[in-house]
């Protein structure tokens, strides 16, 4: 699997509170941190959402055609 760090956010999570940003490099290249983290995990839970409805269909497909 590629990343591409030019499209890519980083999304940490802990319970203690971070002052600093944590730096995220893919490569040679920063991965800047998501500004609206709220956004970005409603976004990314929304594409998965759509690809896991895609796979769930593939088998249900492949009975129908051996029905037949």
């Amino acid at each position: 699997m590629k990343v591409n760090p030019g499209k890519s956010k980083a999304i940490s999570f802990t319970k203690a509170r971070v002052n600093d940003p944590l730096n995220y490099f893919g490569g040679d290249q920063k991965i800047p941190e998501a500004s609206r983290w709220a956004g970005q995990v409603s976004y990314t839970v929304q594409k998965v959402w759509k690809a896991l409805r895609f796979v769930m269909l593939i088998p249900k497909r492949e009975i129908v055609t051996r029905k037949v």
